[in-house]
Parts: C-alpha cells; sequence; structure tokens
C-alpha cells in the first residue's frame, strides 16, 4: 500500500510542476496546436515518468539515516504485515482511511461523468435528425440549449441554427475534425485517478481553451466576419455549460477567446521555451531518487513487532472473594454484542432467587441484590450471561454492561412498542399490533413514510396520491383513515400527525409500531378506533461517536405512458364511430381528412410531389404542387396550414420525464456513562416534469439523555424533531399536464409555431404563467424528567413537556401567458391584461402543548412478571388562518400582495381546543406462558357540554402460549412446533365528533354593514350561524381473536387475526319529531349521536414468513394478507327517510366510506355489449340510449320489459378491501436480492365523464380511449368501454352498473440489489463499521384486468372516485406516478 501512494502523489507532484511550467511560460502564446500537444503530453507523462525507478546507493550506517517519508510508507506495510501475524486483530491506519477516501473519490467522479454521457446521449435521443454529412451528425432541439458538439454529433437548437448557424456549425465541426472529444476523455481519466489534485483540474481548464481558441481560428479563417462572430459569443456566454465532456459552443473563457483572436500571432522561436521541460524532469526524477533500503531495515521492523507482541499479552485475573452479605443497587445495560443494539424485554434475575425485573426501551434495568450474588441475563434464543458481582466490581458497577450473543431475527422475539413508554415482548402480546422493520424500510427510496408499508404491514392499506414531487401517500388501518399518530410518546391527530408522520426521513426512526385493535388502542381513548402509529425516533447509546452517512440518488421517469392516436387516426376512428351512431354528417369531411393525411406523411418524411400524389391517390381532390406548397406556408393559409393545426404533435414529449431525487442523511450517534446523544441532518431534493415543479426538504433531530446524579435514577430527556419543506408548482399545478393531454381532440397541438414563433398555450407557456407555492415549517419540542425510586425496585415517575407547531405559507400568483403568440403569422406578442392576474396567499399556524405525568412500576417475582403505568396527561391546541386575494398586477416581475391593484377576498379563522385525560395500563404474565392486559383512558373534550365531556374507554386482552405447555412439548416435536401463542380481547373506544365548542350556539360576522345611530354609521353585524349540537363520544365496540405461530425452530413463522367492530353513535340529524327547523327558524338541523350501531366492520389479517438456508445460499419468502369489508347495519329508527326500499342499504356496504361518497352506490344491471343487431333484437333496450351495435346490455330483473330495474350495487369504494405483499428474497457472501410485489383487490373506480359519452364520442380523451372500446373496426363484446356516441345517445347521464369499474392490479412494487461491503471486503478494516452499497427500482411493472378503463392513463394506486373529470381525487391527466431507479451508500464510521 506504501508503494502506491508513493506512485500516487510522485503522479501528483509532476503534475502540479509541469503545470506551473505551462501556466507561467507558455499558456498566452498563440500557437494553440502545439500548445495543445504540449498539454496531452504533460498528462500522459505525469503518469508515466514515476515509473522510472532511480536509486542511490550511499553507503552509511542504519542507525545514522534518517528515514524518508517514502521509506516509512513501504515501513508501514512491513509492520502491518508482521503485526497482523503476530495479533489476530489490527488496529486501522490512516493509510486505510486514506485508500478508502481516495476509492470513494474515483467513483464518485466516475458515476458523475456517466450520468452526464446519459444526460447528453438522451437529449441527442430524443432531438431531430437534420442531416448527416462526412460523418458528421447534425442533430436540432426544440429547447433552448447551448450548442455543443461531441464525438461525430453537433447539437443546436432550431432558433440557434435558423439564427446563426453558419457561425456556430462552423465553430463545432472544428471541434470534431481535431478530435477534441478524446482529448477531454484522456483528461477526465486522469481526473478520475488524480481527483483530489486542482492541477489535473487546471490542466483540463486549459485543455478546453486550447478547443475554443483552435475552433475559433478555424472559424475566422473561413471567411467569417470577426466583429460579429465576437458579438455573437457575447449573446451566447449567458447559456449554461451541461456536459463535461462535451465541447460547448459558450465555453466561459469569453475574455480569453476574444483576446486571442485579436492578439499579433506567437514567434515561432517561441516554442524553444519546451526545452525547459528536460531539466526539469530531471530534477523531479532525482528528487525522487531513494537510496536502497538495508536489509538491517527490515530487522529494525522486526524487533518493533516482537516487541509490540511482548506488550500485548495479558495475564488471567483472578476471581475476587465475595460479599455475600453486603447489599448494593445494580444498575446496567444489556447490548447484543454484535451490533450494541439495546436488548429490550431481556429478563435479569438474581440466581437462586424469584426477584428480578425486564430491560427497558433502552436495555436498561435497575436491581437491587447482594454481593457475591449471580446476575442471570436471558433472552428469548440467545445465550443466557451469568455475572458475578464481586468486591472488585463494586467500584465500577455504575457502568455494567452485559453483552448477549445471538440475533433477534424472529418474529417471537420482536418487541413493540405500544407508548407511553410501553415495551412488550411480541412472544408476551396481547393485542393486535405490528412492527415495521424500519432496517428495511431505510433503505427503500421512499419519499413519505406511507409509501413503504402498503402490502408489507397487515392491517395497513394504502394509496399512492401521484407521482407529483412532495406529495403523500394516504394510509389506513383496517380499513379507517382517522388514525392517530404518537411520535415521541406525543399524540396527535390524524390531519397534523399524517403530515409530521410523513416528513420523518426513516433513517432517523428507531421503531414504529402498528397498533389496529381495542386491546391496544384503549390506552389513548378517543380518536384511537381507527388505530394507532406509534414512532419512537433513535437515542444514543454509550460509547464512540458513530457517523452514518446514507445517500441515495434517483433518477425517475413515469411508470406509465398514455399511447394516443395521432390526428390523422383520430380523424379516421371519430368518423366511424359517427357512421356506426347513424350520424348523417361526419365531423371530418375529405378535405379535412386529406389535410390530416397531409400531415401524417410530411412528419414520416415523404416530399411535398409525394403528398400530392399519395393524397390525391386517397381522395381524389385533384391538389397540385402549388396547392401543397400553400398548404404548409402559414402566411397564405393564415392560420390553416398543415405544420401547425393538421399534424400530431405527442404532448408527453415536451415535459422531461427523466429527473433525480437526492436523499441525503447523517447522523452522529454516542455518548458517555452520563450523557448520550442522536443526532442527525436530512436533505431531500425532488425534481419534476419541468423545473417549475420541485419538492425540497430538510429535517433535523437531536436526541439527547443526561443521567442527573451519580447513581443514574434521574434522568433529563431532551428532544428537538423539525422540517421544512418547499414545494413549487406552476399556477395551474397539476392542471397543466392534464390540458395538455387532453385540453383538444387530437394532438395536433405543436410546442411552438412553425415560424419559430412561441405558441399561445403551449406546455412552455403554461408552465410559466405563474406559481403555487408552499413553504412549511414543522418543529416539535420535548423535555422530560425521569426518576427512579431508590428506595423501589422498578417504580419510577416521569413528568414531560412537549411543544410542537406548525407553519404553512401558500403563494398563489396566475397571470395570462407572456411573450406568446396567437398564431404563427402573428406580428405581436399576445395581449397581457393585469386585470386577470390575481395573487392568493395564506398562512395558516398550528400549536400544540402537551404535558404528561406519568408513574411506572415493573417488576418479576420469580416467574410473575407485572408491569403497571398510570398516566394524566393534558393537551391544548390553537390553530387560526389567514387569507387574502389581490388582482390587477400591471407586471409579474413583484408579486406582493401590497402591489395588487383591488381586493378580491380576505378571510381568516382561529380555534382553540383542549382536553384531559386520565391513563391506565396493567400487564402481566406468569412464566412468559399465561398472559393478561388491561388498559383504560378516561378522557375529556372541549367539544362536549360539561355533563357529556367526559368518556371512559376500556380494554382487556388474554393470551395462552400454549407450546411453552409440558404437555403440548411431550405431544408434539418442539423442533417442529416452537411455538404456538392464542390472544384475544375486548375493547370499548371511542371517536371525538363534532368540533370545539359545538355545544354552544356559535355567532359569526355578517358581510354587510349595518346602519346606526342619528349619523347612520356602518357597524358590523353578527348573525347566528350555528345551532348548539347535542353531541357526545361515539363508541366503538371491538373484538379480536388471533394466532401467533413458529415451525420448524422459527423457519416458518406468522400469524392470522380476525376482527368485528361494532360502531355506535354517528352523527345524525335531529328528527322531525324531535325538533322542526322549518318552523323556528334555525340555521341548520342540530346534531346528535345515533342512539343505535350504524355500522358493522371486520375482517382478517395472515402473514406467513419462511427463512431458511441451502449451503451459503440464504432464502425467505413472506406474503400478507388484509381484509376487510363493512355493512350499514342501521339508518335510523324507522326507514322513512328512504322514498323508495330499492335504494335502502341495510345489511350492505355503506354509501359514504371515510368521508367518500361513492359515485354509482345502485344503478341498471348489464351484461357486456350487444355485438350484434340479433342479440339487440331479443333484449331489453333503451329508446335513446341503445341505437347501435357496442352499447351495455341492460338485463331486466323483473322480466317486466321496462328499464326501471334499479339496485343496489353493494360495491366497494376507492380503497381497497384487500391489499396483499409477496417477499422474495435471497443472500449469498454479503449479496442480497428481493423482489416485493404488491397488489390490491376489492377497489372501485368512477368511470369519468367523457369515457361515458356523456360528452360527445368521449371529448378530448378519445384520443387515448377508442383504443380499450368497442368500435366498428374492434367489436370486441369485451372491451372495456362500451361504443362511443353521441351526447344524449348513450348512457353518459344514467346509472349502469359498468361505470362502477374494478380496480384491482398487482404490482412488481420494488426490486432490490443490495451488496454489504463491511462482511467480506472490509472486514478487517474497523474504521469502517458498515458500508452497504444498494440499487432499487421502484413502481418497476404493473397489470391490471382487461376491464380496466383507464389503462396507461391513470396509476390504479389511486384511482378516480368523482364522476367529473375534475374532481381533485384521481383527475385524468393527473402527474403520472413514477418509476424510480435509486443508487444508495450507507457507510457507518
Amino acid at each position: 500500500m506504501g508503494a502506491f501512494f508513493l506512485y500516487m502523489v510522485n503522479w501528483a507532484f509532476f503534475l502540479g510542476v509541469f503545470y506551473l511550467f505551462y501556466r507561467l511560460l507558455l499558456s498566452r502564446e498563440t500557437f494553440h496546436r502545439f500548445n495543445r500537444i504540449a498539454l496531452l503530453g504533460i498528462l500522459i507523462l505525469s503518469c508515466a515518468i514515476p515509473f522510472a525507478e532511480v536509486t542511490m546507493k550511499e553507503p552509511m550506517e542504519v542507525s545514522q539515516q534518517l528515514l524518508t517519508w517514502e521509506e516509512l510508507l513501504l515501513m508501514a506495510d512491513l509492520n502491518r504485515t508482521a503485526t497482523v501475524e503476530a495479533a489476530p486483530v489490527s488496529a486501522i491506519t490512516w493509510r486505510e482511511v486514506l485508500l478508502m477516501v481516495y476509492l470513494l473519490g474515483i467513483v464518485f467522479f466516475f458515476l458523475r461523468n456517466v450520468w452526464s454521457l446519459t444526460r447528453m446521449l438522451r437529449l441527442i435521443k430524443g432531438s431531430t435528425l437534420v442531416r448527416q454529412e462526412n460523418g458528421i451528425t447534425l442533430i436540432t432541439h426544440q429547447k433552448k440549449i447551448a450548442p455543443f458538439s461531441w464525438m461525430k454529433f453537433v447539437m443546436i437548437s432550431e432558433k440557434d441554427l435558423k439564427e446563426n448557424g453558419e457561425e456556430i456549425l462552423t465553430h463545432e465541426y472544428a471541434h470534431i475534425r481535431k478530435r477534441h472529444s478524446i482529448d477531454l476523455l484522456i483528461a477526465d481519466i486522469c481526473i478520475f485517478f488524480q481527483w483530489f489534485n486542482p492541477a489535473s483540474w487546471l490542466l483540463k481548464q486549459e485543455l478546453q481553451n486550447i478547443h475554443e481558441f483552435e475552433a475559433d481560428e478555424s472559424v475566422i479563417a473561413q471567411g467569417i466576419d470577426a466583429k460579429k462572430y465576437q458579438l455573437l459569443l457575447i449573446k451566447k456566454a449567458v447559456g449554461t455549460r451541461l456536459y463535461s465532456m462535451a465541447n460547448s459552443f459558450n465555453h466561459s473563457s469569453l475574455k480569453k477567446r476574444i483576446t486571442m483572436m485579436l492578439k499579433k500571432k506567437s514567434n515561432p522561436w517561441a516554442r524553444l521555451k519546451y526545452l525547459y521541460v528536460l531539466p526539469l524532469a530531471a530534477i523531479a526524477v532525482a528528487a525522487f531518487a531513494r537510496p536502497e533500503i538495508s536489509s538491517e531495515l527490515d530487522e529494525i521492523s522486526a524487533v518493533k513487532v516482537n516487541d509490540l507482541t511482548a506488550i500485548m499479552k495479558t495475564e488471567e485475573v483472578k476471581s475476587p472473594e465475595k460479599h455475600p452479605a453486603k447489599e448494593i443497587k445494580v444498575q446496567g445495560q444489556v447490548l447484543e454484542k454484535s451490533t450494541n443494539a439495546p436488548v429490550v424485554g431481556a429478563s435479569v434475575i438474581i440466581k437462586g432467587t424469584t426477584s428480578g425485573t425486564i430491560t427497558d426501551l433502552d436495555g436498561n434495568f435497575v436491581i437491587s441484590m447482594p454481593v457475591g450474588a449471580t446476575l442471570s441475563v436471558s433472552y428469548i434464543n440467545m445465550k443466557t450471561k451469568e455475572l458475578t458481582i464481586t468486591e472488585k466490581l463494586i467500584g465500577k458497577i455504575k457502568s455494567l454492561k452485559v453483552y448477549l450473543e445471538g440475533e433477534i431475527t424472529t418474529k417471537t422475539q420482536e418487541v413493540v412498542v405500544v407508548g407511553y413508554g410501553g415495551v412488550q415482548k411480541a412472544k408476551t402480546m396481547t393485542a393486535s399490533a405490528a412492527t415495521v422493520k424500519m432496517s428495511e424500510l431505510a433503505k427503500l427510496p421512499v419519499a413519505s413514510m406511507s409509501e413503504g408499508l402498503g402490502g408489507r404491514v397487515t392491517g395497513v392499506v394504502t394509496q399512492q396520491a401521484s407521482g407529483a414531487p412532495g406529495e403523500n401517500a394516504r394510509i389506513w388501518i383496517r380499513g379507517g383513515e382517522n388514525i392517530l399518530y404518537v411520535i415521541d410518546d406525543v399524540v396527535m391527530d390524524s390531519g397534523q400527525g399524517n403530515e409530521f408522520f410523513n416528513r420523518l426521513r426513516p433513517d432517523d426512526i428507531a421503531s414504529m409500531s402498528i397498533l389496529k385493535d381495542a386491546a391496544a388502542t384503549a390506552v389513548y381513548g378517543p380518536r384511537a378506533a381507527n388505530g394507532v402509529v406509534v414512532i419512537a425516533t433513535k437515542r444514543g447509546q454509550e460509547g464512540a461517536p458513530t457517523i452514518t452517512l446514507n445517500q441515495k440518488v434517483s433518477i425517475m421517469t413515469p411508470a406509465y405512458r398514455p399511447k394516443g392516436l395521432s390526428s390523422y387516426e383520430y380523424a379516421l376512428a371519430r368518423n366511424e364511430a359517427e357512421l356506426a351512431s347513424f350520424q348523417e354528417s361526419p365531423t371530418f369531411n375529405d378535405t379535412e381528412l386529406s389535410k390530416y393525411y397531409m400531415g401524417d406523411l410530411w412528419q414520416k418524411g415523404y416530399g411535398f410531389e409525394e403528398i400530392r400524389n399519395l393524397v390525391n391517390e386517397r381522395y381524389n381532390l385533384g391538389y397540385s404542387l402549388q396547392d401543397i406548397n400553400d398548404l404548409f406556408d402559414p402566411l397564405k393559409t393564415q392560420g390553416k396550414n398543415i405544420q401547425d393545426y393538421y399534424s400530431s404533435y405527442d404532448p408527453w414529449d415536451m415535459f422531461d420525464h427523466t429527473q433525480p431525487m437526492y436523499q441525503t442523511n447523517v447522523s452522529l450517534r454516542g455518548g458517555g456513562e452520563r450523557i448520550k446523544y442522536y443526532s442527525s441532518l436530512g436533505y431531500m431534493k425532488q425534481n419534476g416534469v419541468s423545473d417549475k415543479y420541485s419538492y425540497e426538504q430538510v429535517n433535523m433531530i437531536l436526541n439527547t439523555d443526561a443521567m442527573l446524579l451519580s447513581d443514574k435514577s434521574l434522568k433529563f430527556t431532551f428532544n428537538l424533531n423539525g422540517n421544512t419543506s418547499n414545494n413549487n408548482k406552476p399556477a395551474d399545478g397539476e392542471g397543466v399536464f392534464n390540458n395538455a393531454m387532453y385540453g383538444d381532440w387530437m394532438p395536433k397541438r405543436p410546442a411552438a409555431w412553425s415560424t419559430g414563433l412561441p405558441r399561445k398555450g403551449s406546455v412552455e407557456a403554461q408552465l410559466n404563467n405563474g406559481f403555487n407555492n408552499t413553504e412549511s415549517y414543522r418543529f416539535q419540542m420535548n423535555a422530560a424528567l425521569k426518576w427512579s425510586v431508590p428506595w423501589v425496585e422498578g417504580l419510577s415517575a416521569q413528568a414531560s413537556l412537549n411543544f410542537t407547531t406548525s407553519y404553512y405559507h401558500q403563494r398563489h400568483f396566475n397571470h395570462d401567458q407572456e411573450g406568446v403568440y396567437d398564431n404563427p403569422y402573428a406580428t405581436a406578442v399576445s395581449s397581457y391584461n393585469p386585470e386577470n392576474a390575481n395573487l392568493y396567499e395564506k398562512w395558516n399556524k398550528y400549536k400544540l402543548l402537551t404535558g404528561i405525568f406519568q408513574i411506572d412500576y415493573t417488576r418479576s417475582f420469580g416467574k410473575h412478571n407485572l408491569s403497571a403505568m398510570v398516566n394524566y396527561q393534558s393537551q391544548v391546541r390553537k390553530s387560526n388562518w389567514t387569507d387574502a386575494k389581490k388582482k390587477g398586477y400591471p407586471t409579474t416581475l413583484a408579486p406582493q400582495l401590497d402591489l395588487g391593484g383591488t381586493l378580491v377576498s380576505a378571510g381568516g379563522s382561529a380555534e382553540e381546543w383542549g382536553s384531559a385525560s386520565y391513563i391506565g395500563r396493567f400487564t402481566y404474565d406468569y412464566d412468559n406462558k399465561y398472559l393478561f392486559q388491561y388498559s383504560a383512558n378516561y378522557n375529556g373534550s372541549l367539544s362536549y357540554s360539561p355533563d357529556k365531556r367526559w368518556g371512559y374507554f376500556q380494554a382487556f386482552s388474554l393470551g395462552w402460549v400454549m407450546s411453552d405447555e409440558v404437555w403440548f412439548k411431550n405431544l408434539v416435536n418442539p423442533n417442529i412446533v416452537n411455538m404456538i401463542k392464542l390472544r384475544g380481547g375486548f375493547g370499548l373506544v371511542g371517536n371525538e365528533v363534532g368540533s370545539p365548542f359545538s355545544f354552544l350556539t356559535q355567532y359569526a360576522q355578517s358581510s354587510n354593514r349595518i346602519l346606526f345611530g342619528e349619523n347612520m354609521a356602518s357597524n358590523v353585524g353578527w348573525y347566528e350561524s350555528d345551532v348548539a349540537n347535542n353531541l357526545q363520544w361515539s363508541s366503538s365496540k371491538q373484538y379480536g381473536i388471533g394466532l401467533d405461530f413458529g415451525f420448524l425452530k422459527d423457519r416458518l413463522t406468522g400469524s392470522f387475526d380476525t376482527f368485528l367492530y361494532l360502531n355506535k353513535g354517528d352523527v345524525m340529524d335531529m328528527t322531525d319529531d324531535m325538533i322542526r327547523v322549518d318552523i323556528l327558524g334555525m340555521p341548520n338541523t342540530p346534531k346528535i349521536n345515533a342512539p343505535y350501531t350504524t355500522s358493522r366492520k371486520g375482517g382478517f389479517e395472515v402473514s406467513l414468513n419462511w427463512q431458511d438456508k441451502i449451503g451459503k445460499v440464504g432464502y425467505r419468502v413472506g406474503v400478507n394478507y388484509s381484509y376487510w369489508d363493512e355493512r350499514v347495519t342501521r339508518h335510523s329508527s324507522s326507514d322513512s327517510d328512504w322514498w323508495t326500499p330499492t335504494f335502502d342499504n341495510i345489511g350492505k356496504r355503506p354509501y359514504v366510506t371515510n368521508g367518500e361518497s361513492i359515485t354509482y352506490p345502485y344503478g341498471l344491471k348489464t351484461n357486456g355489449l350487444h355485438g350484434s343487431w340479433q342479440n339487440m333484437y331479443n333484449s331489453l333496450l333503451h329508446a335513446n340510449n341503445n341505437m347501435t351495435l357496442g352499447t351495455p346490455a341492460l338485463v331486466d330483473l323483473n322480466g317486466d320489459g321496462r328499464v326501471n330495474d334499479y339496485y343496489v350495487f353493494n360495491a366497494e369504494g376507492s380503497t381497497p378491501h384487500t391489499q396483499f405483499g409477496v417477499t422474495l428474497g435471497a443472500d449469498w457472501n454479503g449479496f442480497d436480492l428481493e423482489l416485493f410485489f404488491q397488489g390490491a383487490t376489492g377497489a372501485r373506480g368512477a368511470m369519468p365523464s367523457p369515457l361515458r359519452s356523456q360528452q360527445s364520442y368521449m371529448w378530448n380523451y378519445g384520443q387515448y380511449a377508442f383504443q380499450n372500446a368497442y368500435t366498428p373496426s374492434n367489436p370486441d363484446v369485451d372491451a372495456a368501454l362500451p361504443t362511443p356516441v353521441p351526447e344524449g345517445n348513450g348512457f353518459g347521464y344514467s346509472y349502469i352498473d359498468i361505470w362502477s369499474f374494478d380496480a384491482s392490479y398487482l404490482k412488481l412494487k420494488n426490486i432490490s440489489l443490495r451488496y454489504d461491503l463491511k462482511r467480506s471486503v472490509l472486514k478487517n478494516l474497523p474504521v469502517i463499521q458498515g458500508l452497504d452499497l444498494s440499487f432499487v427500482v421502484t413502481n418497476a411493472f404493473t397489470w391490471t384486468k382487461k376491464s380496466y378503463p383507464l389503462k396507461d392513463l391513470q396509476d390504479p394506486e389511486f384511482i378516480t372516485t368523482g364522476a367529473s373529470i375534475y374532481n381533485n381525487n384521481g383527475t385524468l391527466g393527473s402527474y403520472p406516478t413514477q418509476r424510480s431507479y435509486t443508487l444508495g451508500v450507507t457507510v457507518t464510521l
């Protein structure tokens, strides 16, 4: 290794010396070709000269020799070799650290150039080929890019080619003829290995300057006016040079280039300066010559190694004497040996007694015992450790560490964080809960926490909202959406909690538990009916500081692409559909069709003569060649030329669909005996399909634990957790994408007019007509003091105060499109109307103050293990928002509220809320076999009147580990069935319905003014806005039964859960027999709780995991399956509200689920599509809607021959009722490959209105939907869509069952390949504790049913739930879901 460092340093030295030589003597000379050869020679010679070994023999004594740094490097290798032979463990050396840093640098700059090359090739591929001549390929692009050349390619924008093509092409052709790209490749190779050396970068810069000087010289030699060319250089100097491997026209050394053009040619004799390089090289080589190293040097090294070996010898320590009579309080921590991670729930027992305890969340324990007694520390599937407390250890007992060997891998060994500091072993858990493997989630490139949960955790359903930067995935637990979030013991409501939760980074989370049933959630009382997500962030640990760097770089592309018809194909398809619907006059006559045909032929590369012949042959319209020329001339056609109005331009290609996402997290973790800390800083940047879409987020965490007393009985905890984000969108948001895709019947809108003018309504213009940006801040601060009572073992008291706040500021500015033209022949830009410029701003603030006082008691008495917790919690929440909107901005340069001309609107609101809770939990088990838990929450809320303010919620659960029974072990071989646990529970949890102070009548200010007094002064008027409600807590009775098992020594593990929820007390209006709102003139109907069970919800969950090895190859298979469903039990005490029993859904699925109405809950029944006239003749027909083949075939349910057979579909909503995941994985020698499939069934989408022919012939969606529909040329009765028909002649406005379509899907969600370098390559490098490389593909493939009508139009993971295309919940044409390719590196030092 020393020789390697010696070579690299020599190479760096020569580069530096030769660069200084060139810079001082030759950089100002004008013989550019000679200088270019010299620079290339410097790069090559600097690499070769160090191989020239020169030795000097000088007789001298070794004892008098002062070792050179080269000899020290070589000696270090010898010493290291000897040391490794003498000692089993070698310490890390500074050379190894430098080597790793150096290699990482090489990898970084290599990937940087690969990325640059990939972008350049992609740009070339997506551009237009103009011509090829002399082996040079000229390519143009519509974007405003700086001209450049690379190898045999010249890239230039269409605008530059038109305006300055001669000068630029002459310049770039010179680069290609002189093979400048080869020079840059050589320079880049040098930089790969000498990236740390400024001289390598400076030499490349000088080489690039020479390239530009040579190319400029060629331009002037071609007779181009020098002054005109220099002005062009100045004009283009502002461009961006994007590709380091290419020769850009606007290279930054503008002043030097112009100076060189004006400078007088250098004297040819100046080339003799290069002779100076010969003595310079000789001096450098001599300076690095070294004397021969005598054999005496090896002897010195050997003596040192022997001395070191002698020093490392140790002696055995004799056992100290025992002092059994003396009592002492022992505090310690149990850690897993290989990872140094705390072992939670380990048993700590005084051997020979029944006294003991278990470790807490940090692996800590406290126990009193006599000196000389033995502690027995054990945990499932880990080797039991016994420690004798001796006299000599008494002085060190404060820092006792117990290390257990073994790995915690199986389900039975997991621990579940149940909140409020509670931790339970999965084996003794009686409630239904799941733990999320955060180490696995942290390796995925998730932009939000919810993304990685779907299909991986039973009972949890997720849906991806859209692929737009910064979007969150939605999450349900057993079909419930209003989930409670608990972050570091702070209870947060669903809205704010979801934001905090999704903005956390997986790298900072120590544990995540999903509590699903009342037995687990009742401790949280209200707001816990739909489940709880409990998060604990990482904390410090005792030991040397550990630095972890996690870097992910993702390349994102859309997961699907719409495949549309060309303009000509659409015109033909529409005429065909109209003919089938008996429309007398087609929309497109032969003249129009001929023009679309011309555009189609023109874009396929046909010349005008060929176009004329082919068009006349097909349509026989007698076009002359002059007619064709005129039709392609925008000035003669005055806006109806073929290029701009009759050709095809795929709007998909007008966006940049390949974008990066960067995720970086750096953490520092460590601590001493008294203080432990964890801090991290995270950064995420997600780019969109243009620079107008982006999301940027910064995360910060600082968690500290301090023992304030020497006996560690008083612990102070202080946590800071915050993040900021900026979400930027254009003014129209995702509407830009929607308008581009569906804004016209056919894709005939070019990105720019054929005359080169920017087009009004183009994608570029829509992206630049304003912005919609949101800036957010979220911050959480927590301080806690915990006292472990010294005189009562296992008793502790804790008080904590938490402050949570969030703030966001939205700015939405939209205005008329600027700098665009209405048509290709326009002479002036489109008009700008200041009154159309609007600025809307909104400020939202949220504050939550939480105070907790808690007492815990944990103790073991022999085989009896118990823990108890009582807690008082108080929360105060304040929130407010303010907004304002102004219009009338004469300029778009200063979008500020105070500069607007007219105030359009202004508003705001403030809200306060408070609650208090008394909480208790008691857990007991006997011998980890018979299990019991009871939890309760007595909660009060300001949403209810004083007599109804408090609610009592409770739950109990039981468990039995059957496999630990003696009779079971005798009956069943423990090697086959090693764990069987039965559990079940019942609980009553609540839901806080209503709003704060809704038990009081509400008043609001009137927007009108009231005139009072003699002077008729204007006064504010108040009015009664809401009548007081009579509400209280709603409730949910929840039953659950579960089974956990482990077979074949836990190679096969799994669980089964089934549940039933009975929901009571949902909100309903008072009935007329209670109060007559119309008579009393009330503004609204008062609300009450329904006095009966309104719905029941149930389901089941299955989890199976198999893990084993075949030789050195480990493999695993995991399956998670979750199903839930809901039924309406009762609407009211009578069915008088339902005008006909037909639409009553008692005993069926609800019309509204999670606040979302099912668009098509009932309608007419159909049976496919009519495929023949004979079939239609013998069928029930609708008079107006069954006029042609391909229309839906109705079913006559009651046989009366009339279209009146409406029935309740009993269909699911947009939330999947079933979601599943399948994991297939294998590992070998540090390599790990995993495939994860995610799927969902039982989800229904609502057919968008154009696809129902609610708008004529599918309106603007036909270009993409005709392929999925029944048409005369595609008479498929199983097509996903009926035949397109005119508006009013189809079932567009009717309710039929096919409008509620099946949105089931299967996704190959993740492909993950990882390699653990620490396991083999770096195993002898202690300074690097871990180095993991990963490559992950997300949203790789998606499969849907043939009947899915939105294939390649929308991701079924987030489907349309509204009948209108303008609904926010699943708008067609929304930002596409992204497929990502992610390279990740995780380094731990």
